[in-house]
């Protein structure tokens, strides 16, 4: 028996790979990781002639067990194709038994997160010794009694869990959403007010001694008359706008960016940026397209001055159309969402866009005519006018 900090993700694998009559996982939180585990417990047994063994995953029911990954809900359909998956209410306990063996027990989640990134607990069995151990009879009863009284998953159940995932992770959007917007309002508290009022269609400040990049300066805030900068404005939901500032004014103003990113592996998709009217969870709407294919990205983001989030559409943040997207430009989506760059990306290549355009009005014409006050938050790398 030995006690241990580390993941135990190699003895899993080690006793996998030697299994030879039958493998149950208990794991109320899991994802691809045991998928990938049992693969390569049939590679094993291929090469060696053997029939593939008998599997069983022992797992929850509870919808938000499955919001931990985006992966997580994907392992539960691919493993009910290929291997005997039960569901047993309130499963808290993650264990495993090879070939009559209790393997392992702990904190430790049958997950890629657990074993990269989490500070984890767990007790490892060697086979020749577990038996021996005080109470492992009762316990080693207990598992099995565990996994004979679970219910077998079919693909009915699977439908219903994927519809109760789905109203879970809409709440938790909707809360999210809304405490961005309430964080947001407090940081606005802490900052310095300064009198604005609109005329001929732009946004002056009353006070003549004091300037736009005289603002920014006092909060050593990198920006340039000649970048579009983000104003939120409190009046009309937090609407975004970008808009353009001079001196004294800030006169012109968009809803939507258009342009073109360059992805990690050097080719370029076109980007359109603008509200997302039809969610009350997030804010903003990113399309992406290329001129060499005929896919189609679409992401939802919640955005409020601070980093970014990426609000899944069902289980995924990328909703593609027009066709199955290739792997590498999957991949590239997936580094720049990871890396928390992609917003960034799209702030710098339209810094230099011209004034003039489609789509370009004066401010007055999207904010109300008694709007008074401007304050300039700045989280991270974009300062933001915050409009009331």
């Amino acid at each position: 028996m030995k006690l241990t900090a580390s993941s135990v993700l190699p003895e899993w694998k080690k006793r996998i790979a030697n299994a030879k009559e039958h493998i149950i996982i208990f794991a109320p939180y899991w994802d691809e990781l045991v998928i990938d585990l049992l693969d390569h417990c049939r590679k094993i047994n291929k090469q060696q002639g053997n029939a593939s063994l008998p599997v069983t995953i022992v797992t929850t029911d509870n919808p938000t067990n499955y919001l931990i990954s985006s992966s997580a809900f994907a392992a539960l359909e691919k493993a009910h194709k290929d291997f005997l998956v039960k569901v047993l209410p309130n499963l808290h306990a993650k264990s495993m038994i090879v070939d009559g063996n209790i393997v392992s027990c702990g904190s430790q989640n049958f997950t890629y997160n657990s074993h990269f990134n989490m500070k984890e607990l767990s007790i490892l069995f060697e086979e020749s010794s577990s038996k021996t151990l005080e109470g492992w009879k009762e316990t080693y009863t207990s598992l099995l009694h565990w996994e004979e009284i679970a219910e077998e998953v079919d693909d009915s159940l699977i439908e219903e869990l994927r519809e109760r995932i789905k109203g879970y992770e809409e709440v938790e959007q909707r809360v999210n959403f809304e405490k961005s917007k309430r964080q947001l309002k407090s940081a606005a508290e802490r900052e310095k007010a300064y009198d604005v009022r609109i005329y001929n269609g732009s946004l002056f400040l009353t006070d003549k001694n004091i300037s736009y990049p005289d603002i920014l300066a006092l909060k050593r805030a990198q920006a340039d008359k000649s970048d579009w900068m983000t104003l939120i404005d409190s009046n009309h939901e937090n609407q975004l706008l970008f808009v353009r500032m001079n001196e004294q004014s800030i006169s012109y103003a968009l809803r939507t960016l258009e342009g073109t990113i360059t992805l990690p592996s050097g080719s370029e998709l076109k980007y359109v940026l603008g509200p997302n009217n039809q969610s009350n969870t997030s804010n903003l709407l990113i399309t992406l397209s290329s001129n060499l294919d005929t896919h189609t990205a679409y992401l939802q983001l919640c955005y409020h001055g601070e980093q970014p989030t990426f609000v899944n559409w069902r289980t995924n943040k990328v909703k593609w159309e027009g066709g199955r997207s290739t792997k590498q430009l999957r991949s590239d989506l997936e580094q720049l969402i990871n890396s928390g760059t992609l917003l960034d990306e799209i702030f710098e290549t339209f810094k230099p866009f011209p004034v003039f355009g489609d789509g370009i009005e004066k401010i007055g014409a999207y904010v109300s005519p008694q709007s008074n006050t401007l304050k300039l938050l700045k989280f991270g790398k974009h300062p933001i006018w915050y409009l009331s």
